[in-house]
């Protein structure tokens, strides 16, 4: 029986460094990891140009001392290749992350990691967060609904991509705004 809860004491985020990319190489190898990434050396190209932009901020985050995967966050410039992300009002931060270790997947690593950073850019002024798992990825969906996300938009995919199920996380001020403009 998988336990379905990890038991973290310290998460840590360290931003990715050149040091870091024959771990991140490893990780993205991983069947898990590249089922929804993709090539390993195309992702090592993007988060290596990544590092490079202004508005792209990438970590490899730590549970307990142990290296555990990989996460950025992003805000969109309005010159993106996909349509949405120009769609995304000021205060929007797009998250994307995986978990490294195939040992550590589906015992509630993710969920405990993503509440942690997504308090970290609350606390930085994000107002609202959005992550794209596919659709397919329902274990990413569930970790990511248990943090508090909520879907609200399906893209169609194309070249065998299941698309994406676009997912938000809005900060507590703005949760409470909404829910004063409901009732």
């Amino acid at each position: 029986m998988k336990a379905d809860t990890a038991e973290i004491g310290t998460i840590r985020f360290e931003p990715v460094a050149e040091s870091h990319f024959p771990l991140l190489r490893q990780w993205l190898s991983q069947p898990h990891v590249r089922e929804w990434w993709g090539e390993p050396e195309t992702e090592l190209g993007h988060i290596r140009v990544d590092r490079s932009e202004e508005n792209v901020e990438g970590f490899v985050f730590s549970c307990d001392e142990r290296p555990a995967g990989y996460i950025q966050h992003w805000q969109p410039r309005g010159d993106e290749k996909e349509e949405w992300p120009k769609q995304l009002p000021p205060g929007t931060y797009g998250i994307d992350m995986f978990i490294g270790p195939a040992d550590m997947i589906e015992k509630g690593v993710g969920g405990t990691v993503l509440r942690a950073f997504a308090g970290r850019l609350f606390e930085q002024g994000a107002l609202r967060l959005v992550i794209d798992p596919d659709p397919r990825n329902t274990r990413a969906i569930r970790a990511y609904e248990k943090v508090g996300f909520r879907p609200f938009m399906k893209l169609e995919g194309d070249n065998g991509s299941g698309g994406a199920l676009l997912m938000e996380l809005l900060c507590d001020e703005e949760n409470r705004r909404t829910e004063d403009k409901r009732h």
